[in-house]
């Protein structure tokens, strides 16, 4: 809850407001890089910002319930940008990884889990895979974490590509 409280001030302050009209609608703002999407909390009537990770088909928003799905049933390759919109290092991160996950479509899923959807899990997600800091990115090949592959905080383009290829190799892809 305490992330929702700064995203919602901070998209007050970018100008972003929800209301019956607009839920369930997308928003863009561009001069604060937001995308997102209404949503209103029906047994308080308030409008609230859903926060969407990219606006790109190269990297898959991951909940609680798509996670399993998506992360490791899947027969590709997967890496996962564990962050929370609060976070300055992971919002400097977001286009870079958005970027080189780009240049790998078809060969890797990406996928970004925002650490605060697991406040109220009994079970939270990134408390299974070792997540301490953020970002952080974590690789599964054939449903099964690669701990050594294991990275905190962001990396720079060229960096972060030598990973994925280093990644890539050991799932020989």
């Amino acid at each position: 809850m305490k992330a929702l409280k700064y995203f919602g001030l901070a998209a007050l302050l970018a100008g972003i407001s929800c209301s019956s009209e607009t839920k369930g609608k997308p928003f863009v703002n561009s001069y604060n890089n937001l995308y997102g999407i209404c949503s209103i909390d029906s047994e308080r009537h308030s409008g609230t910002v859903r926060l969407i990770y990219f606006d790109s088909e190269s990297v898959e928003e991951l909940t609680p319930d798509n996670f399993n799905s998506i992360v490791l049933e899947n027969k590709l390759p997967v890496v996962v940008d564990f962050y929370a919109e609060w976070c300055a290092p992971c919002m400097n991160f977001k286009p870079i990884f958005k970027k080189v996950c780009a240049e790998y479509e078809g060969r890797l899923v990406c996928g970004a889990y925002n650490v605060d959807q697991d406040e109220e899990n009994i079970n939270p997600v990134h408390d299974s895979y070792g997540i301490t800091g953020i970002p952080a990115t974590r690789f599964f090949n054939e449903g099964t974490e690669l701990e050594k592959q294991r990275i905190a905080g962001g990396r720079p383009e060229v960096v972060l590509r030598g990973i994925f290829d280093a990644f890539l190799m050991e799932c020989g892809n």
